[in-house]
């Protein structure tokens, strides 16, 4: 009786005493037919699985690459089982799982072969190999990791498939195999952990009740009966958490769209949506997109009320005539152009005023529609001469002889003739000129509500002064008759004068040199000395008729600059007197009614 009692408390205290969790990491994957990019899923699937199986402590495959990177770890020259002993030493690892796929595609064979590692004695402790055969594809292993790894744990573990039993000979067993999915779901029976699915384990007879939870899925329950001597299989699909969401607008009639996806338009009720981000778009013709990120929560009523922000009017304003100061609301927006002022308004009414100079201002409203395209034209009416609204205003009126000369106040040209033109109340400068006429400048007093006007007569330039004026100096005449080309003329007049100047100046010099070479020469007294000084003079005397030549030759240069400025004087009133003539021919009777 004694020895009894003394094996069910050991019994006891195995499976109700926690049981520290040893420290495993998964090792490189050996293989022979697949790609890295599958090594890595599998591995990946690896460690995932041993986290879901809640019996070991896992060391990510980011840790083990720090760890070796740090130690310069090198693995050739150890077999397989020591290099995985030496890696988890370094680790402080208790274990390490070795892994080899083989998969040939011709035959689809598939083999794998797992193998856990004691990094204290560097012997394989537990493994299991697994064929499959038909395997179109390597991935096709991938669903049966969690059931591999169950198997292996058992066999590393040394736990019998018995996991609840009694030791009362009067209680019969039945045997359950617990399939989901996914797997990997957590399997508790009658509050008590068993494991991952799949599971195949035995189980008292009778009534049992089962829960299954996975992280991102609805816990599932369900009660079952254990027949005894008897296997049942037990299969469930577990449903993804869901929550609902409910999308109102204004207005409504807005099309929803989740994740790029189209659900309809608002308002819109969406339920059993899986839990999660999603990327809500509301799309309504005439209105700003809105896009925002949701989460949907498990079990949850989510709301999204949302006032759509309606597009902005494209609206073309014109006026008859162009120019005129656009006020919207009383805020000026611009001057219209023949290609129309363009302005995006909000939707609504708004007050629309169109101002112009000597025309009377023109007001309308206009109610616009989201994103509306439309122009608006106004024809403004002038106002008649001598009236302003601006009692600060007067006009000036102005007349030329003749006719086509160019009218200027303050630098802006402006029409000829010039009739009532519109100006605030001061002095102005006014300027008139033409071509072959001398310009006339002055200023000009605006009063309010005054008319100023003024008759001007422009002058001829005088023939016979600006030719006189030739005579004096090269371009004085060019100038005297209005000519811009005079300062040309008259900088070239210097610059030959300069020249003069340099030639005379030369000219003295070499005279000098003639006169001190021919009394050295006069005053030699032997045949060498009077050789070198009939040398000296001889050359002192052509240097001095070179500078004859060239002093003649820039007066000469003079001369002709002289005459030839004359003569385009000439050809300068010749111009004139043909204006003169056009003039004359389109004289018309000027007649100015104030």
């Amino acid at each position: 009786m004694k020895i009894r009692e003394l094996f069910f408390f050991c019994l006891f205290s195995s499976l109700i005493l926690p049981q520290e969790k040893k420290i495993i990491a998964v090792a490189n994957i050996t293989s022979t037919g697949i790609s890295e990019t599958q090594k890595t899923i599998l591995h990946n699937r690896l460690e995932t699985e041993l986290v879901n199986l809640q019996k070991y402590n896992v060391t990510t495959r980011s840790e083990v690459d720090k760890i070796l990177k740090e130690q310069k770890f090198q693995q050739s020259g150890c077999t397989e089982q020591a290099c995985a002993a030496e890696i988890g030493r370094m680790l402080n690892a208790d274990e390490m799982l070795l892994a080899n796929i083989i998969y040939d595609k011709e035959s689809k064979y598939a083999s794998t072969t797992l193998k856990l590692v004691d990094v204290q004695n560097a012997v394989i402790v537990a493994a299991i190999t697994k064929d499959k055969i038909n395997a179109s594809s390597v991935t096709q292993i991938f669903p049966d990791i969690a059931e591999y790894i169950l198997e292996l744990y058992r066999a590393d573990s040394a736990e019998s498939v018995v996991l609840t039993q009694s030791y009362d000979n009067d209680l019969k067993e039945g045997e359950i195999k617990i399939v989901t999915d996914p797997v990997g779901a957590n399997i508790i029976i009658d509050s008590k952990p068993y494991g991952v699915s799949p599971l195949k384990l035995k189980i008292q007879e009778g009534r049992h009740r089962l829960n299954l939870t996975m992280n991102g899925y609805e816990r599932k329950t369900e009660n079952f009966n254990a027949v005894a001597d008897t296997l049942i299989e037990l299969n469930y699909s577990l449903s993804k958490q869901t929550g609902n969401l409910m999308i109102v607008t204004n207005p409504k009639g807005a099309k929803v769209y989740l994740n790029e996806k189209y659900y309809g338009e608002s308002p819109l009720e969406l339920q059993y949506l899986e839990v999660g981000e999603y990327f809500l778009s509301i799309v309504k013709k005439d209105y700003e997109e809105f896009s925002n990120k949701i989460r949907i929560d498990f079990n949850s009523d989510a709301t999204v009320n949302k006032d759509l922000i309606p597009m902005p009017a494209t609206v073309a304003f014109f006026s008859t005539p162009n120019g005129a100061n656009v006020f919207v609301n009383n805020k000026l927006k611009g001057k219209t152009k023949e290609s129309g002022l363009i302005l995006n308004l909000p939707k609504g009414k708004h007050e629309i005023k169109m101002k112009l100079k000597s025309y009377y201002e023109k007001t309308q409203f206009i109610d616009l529609l989201p994103g509306e395209k439309t122009d608006f034209e106004f024809s403004l009416s002038p106002l008649p001469l001598g009236v302003s609204d601006d009692p600060n205003n007067g006009w000036a009126s102005i007349s030329t002889e003749p006719k086509s000369s160019t009218i200027k106040i303050h630098n802006t040209k402006l029409d000829n003739p010039l009739k009532y033109h519109e100006l605030r109340f001061g002095v102005y400068s006014y300027s008139i000129s033409e071509y072959g006429f001398r310009p006339k400048s002055g200023k000009l007093k605006i009063k309010k509500q005054k008319h100023t006007k003024l008759d001007i007569k422009l002058e001829k330039y005088d023939y016979r002064q600006s030719k006189n004026m030739s005579y004096v100096f090269p371009g004085l005449g060019h100038l005297a008759a209005g000519d811009a080309n005079g300062y040309l003329w008259t900088t070239g007049g210097f610059f030959l004068i300069y020249l003069i100047q340099n030639s005379l100046q030369n000219y003295n010099d070499k005279i000098q040199v003639y006169d001190d070479a021919y009394a050295e020469y006069l005053s030699a007294v032997n045949i060498d000395d009077i050789a070198l000084k009939s040398d000296r003079y001889r050359i002192a005397n052509d240097e001095k008729n070179a500078s004859i030549i060239q002093l003649g030759g820039s007066v000469l240069l003079l001369g002709g600059y002289w005459f030839w400025n004359t003569y385009d004087l000439d050809k300068l009133f010749e111009k004139y007197d043909k204006f003169y003539l056009e003039v004359a021919r389109n004289k018309i009777e000027f007649k100015y009614d104030f």
